[in-house]
């Protein structure tokens, strides 16, 4: 191969990825303005990162990973479908198994929400709402006599928005 070929493919190449770029954009660009930068705040997980010292999550298993990574709680702490019969104990009795409990009424989904009336006497007595999701109805409740929450050290945000992201609607 000749200099003058390497050169020409490589010249080639470079115009490809340009008008490969100009017409489907920067993708760390486009991903700011539009993609997973630009989720709102995800106030749960966010208040979980900061304030989780400890105790068990009652939680549908359809969050369990989500909340688990995104606050760096080990899955042992967590109480859901397949971890019985502490499962069927949190449901009937919340209090006397969990510390906490994410909650999404309106998620069809969400087995805690069908089993735990959190309008309940009962239940507003026993816990408190720690956070709530912007977007959703999704809610953590936290234990009322459970320790206070405390700042965690290594702390930070989740996601932020940004004036130039759309508002969600």
């Amino acid at each position: 191969m000749t200099a003058f070929s390497v050169v020409g493919i490589f010249s080639l190449t470079v115009v490809l990825q340009s008008y490969w770029t100009v017409q489907n954009g920067i993708i760390s660009l486009e991903d700011g303005q539009h993609g997973y930068s630009c989720l709102p705040t995800q106030n749960v997980a966010d208040y979980l990162l900061k304030h989780y010292s400890g105790g068990r999550v009652l939680v549908s298993s359809f969050y369990r990973y989500v909340y688990g990574t995104m606050a760096h709680i080990d899955m042992a702490n967590f109480i859901y479908e397949g971890t019985e019969p502490l499962w069927h104990e949190a449901l009937k009795d919340p209090a006397s198994v969990v510390e906490w409990i994410v909650i999404d009424p309106a998620g069809q989904f969400d087995k805690v929400s069908r089993s735990i009336d959190i309008t309940s006497p009962e239940f507003t007595s026993r816990f408190t709402l720690a956070a709530r999701e912007l977007n959703s109805e999704r809610r953590l409740y936290r234990r009322i006599d459970w320790k206070a929450a405390t700042k965690r050290a290594d702390t930070w945000n989740l996601v932020y928005a940004t004036q130039e992201c759309p508002s969600s609607g």
